[in-house]
């Protein structure tokens, strides 16, 4: 696809506050005690869809990152923040668990925030981005 020279191979990833499973989204925010988006058809995740989340589940299924875990996942590093009122944190903690019984416990990590919101500041704190760049040493340096 553009450059047959060139591996795609994933040698890593850096998730911050993405979503993981559309169809759990609404259940999961009313479960924290926030608004659910799924009806809200301007929101991003309906207008990525294309309307309503409950009225496009096929969609949804097939974008959802958690569809796609393998054995074969390269590591994964996943930072959420407890307080987030638009992906809510349960889409982070229950991928985590998933890649954890799919690639093992040393190839997941997952930092949790306490009350952070979706696009606060401290996601990109220096202390934050070092977490990530130390993941990202640690799987993509030669040994």
């Amino acid at each position: 696809m553009g450059n047959s020279q060139e591996s795609s191979h994933v040698n890593a990833v850096v998730d911050l506050i993405g979503p993981m499973d559309f169809l759990q989204m609404d259940s999961q925010l009313r479960q924290l005690g926030y608004q659910p988006l799924g009806d809200d058809v301007t929101s991003g995740i309906c207008m990525l869809v294309g309307g309503r989340l409950d009225e496009c589940k096929e969609k949804c299924r097939a974008i959802n990152p958690a569809a796609y875990i393998t054995a074969e996942c390269p590591p994964f590093y996943l930072q959420h923040g407890t307080a987030d009122h638009l992906v809510p944190y349960l889409q982070s903690v229950n991928f985590a668990r998933s890649l954890v019984d799919a690639i093992g416990q040393e190839k997941v990590v997952l930092n949790l925030l306490e009350n952070v919101d979706h696009f606060d500041l401290e996601h990109y704190s220096p202390e934050n981005i070092d977490k990530a760049l130390d993941f990202l040493d640690t799987w993509l340096k030669p040994r």
